[in-house]
């Protein structure tokens, strides 16, 4: 059970706070747990955490349209005693009168409200009637009045942002686009200059959903904002523009510097670096990078050729840092990419190689190609005496297994099975 605070119910003691159910087993080590969660950059970082309600061994939690939280309770045990309970749970503070608008409106038919009421929704506290709200001007194809309310710098946030999804999930709904969802798109874009930059950001996403090669333009330098978490958004933009083949001349470039200057900072932006280089689908280019001066590159560099399944990995194999290696000779093993296995198999003549997490995916390699001359080389190995006894040990438990090899993967443990092979 893992819950969210949909804005409004309980009490202000909930507010903006996860919920999840913690079962140990027996009443008093378990109940439920709750924590907040801090804007990072373009990542997340723990908030304040806490144990509001224990001494129950809670199955699940969820907030209902009533504006209480609910909570199961297995009662004892692992196996359970043959009955339970449900608890409903309201603070001190509960708002009932709130609480009573939300679940009518819940009830309600939205698609018998006014468009002005719906508009005023897209501000609610309460997010399940945003989302209806949203839902509904969407389905109606409302982009002008969307549109307005996206424009107004001086509105809510979350109005702002629904408004932006819902002219969105207009465009997305059209069988054709007319010249009001053309203005509603120009309008959108104007707001990557917007103060806020959660605006920027589902403005950044918006393009990259609908975007042609002059929003690609576009997009581009927001990869240099002064916001993490809209460059990571552009950069995810962008890679979504580049899968439909709509890309902007520097793009290359412009993702390597990103990732140069994050220097492995902020996951999210390393994350959306990735994608984008992968989308781009230039794996020569990539590999390339193995030239860059910063190990953060170099090590995304692996990442993107790994998604793309591209035997240009193997130009990293040798690389100065043992952490790309490492990255290399994962990507290689386990994603896995066949044609860079030979390559892989040869690292075992490199004395230098000590890191059992490399010289296991290293035997491997040479395990599953399973010619005569890679278990020579096995054999070569466990003969080493400078070896790494674990490693030797492995390399002639594979040499015993060599004829009936098991179908799960020595290192991963994954269903890759071998054919049955002479020694």
């Amino acid at each position: 059970g893992l819950a969210f605070d949909p804005g409004t119910g309980v009490d202000s003691s909930v507010r903006g706070k996860f919920f999840l159910c913690d079962f140990g087993g027996g009443t008093s080590n378990s109940g439920i747990r709750s924590f907040t969660l801090e804007a990072d950059g373009a990542f997340y970082k723990l908030g304040e955490s806490d144990q509001p309600i224990w001494n129950v061994l809670a199955t699940d939690v969820a907030f209902g349209p009533d504006g209480a939280m609910w909570i199961s309770d297995w009662v004892q045990g692992w196996d359970g005693v043959g009955k339970g309970r449900i608890y409903r749970v309201m603070g001190p503070e509960f708002n009932a009168k709130v609480a009573k608008q939300v679940r009518d409106l819940l009830a309600s038919n939205m698609e018998s409200l006014g468009a002005e009421e719906l508009l005023s929704l897209l501000s609610h506290a309460d997010r399940r009637l945003r989302n209806e709200a949203t839902w509904q001007l969407a389905a109606r194809g409302s982009v002008e009045p969307l549109a307005k309310v996206a424009l107004d710098t001086s509105g809510n946030r979350l109005a702002r942002m629904h408004a932006i999804w819902g002219v969105e999930q207009s465009l997305r709904k059209a069988s054709e686009v007319t010249p009001a969802m053309k203005a509603a798109s120009a309008s959108i874009a104007t707001l990557l200059r917007d103060a806020d930059e959660m605006i920027r950001s589902t403005a950044v996403d918006f393009m990259g959903q609908h975007g042609d090669a002059s929003n690609a333009a576009a997009l581009m330098p927001m990869m240099a904002d002064a916001s993490l978490r809209v460059r990571a958004h552009a950069a995810l933009a962008l890679a979504e523009m580049a899968n439909r083949k709509v890309t902007a001349p520097g793009t290359f470039d412009a993702t390597v510097a990103m990732l140069a200057e994050n220097d492995n900072r902020d996951p999210i932006v390393r994350h959306s670096g990735v994608t984008l280089l992968a989308a781009l689908g230039d794996a020569p280019a990539i590999a390339s990078l193995k030239q860059h001066a910063s190990l953060s590159v170099r090590r995304a560099a692996v990442v993107a050729l790994r998604q793309m399944g591209s035997d240009q990995i193997t130009k990293f194999l040798d690389d100065a840092s043992p952490l790309v290696v490492l990255e290399s000779v994962r990507a290689i093993h386990d994603t896995p990419i066949p044609a860079a296995y030979e390559s892989l198999a040869r690292m075992l003549k490199d004395t230098m190689v000590t890191d059992d997490a490399i010289l296991r995916r290293v035997l491997n390699a040479n395990y599953r190609l399973g010619t005569k001359e890679h278990a020579e080389a096995l054999a070569t190995y466990a003969a080493r005496p400078v070896a790494p006894v674990a490693m030797r040990r492995e390399a002639i438990e594979m040499l015993k297994a060599w004829e009936t090899p098991d179908p799960r993967d020595r290192v991963l443990g994954d269903y890759r099975p071998l054919n049955v092979r002479s020694v």
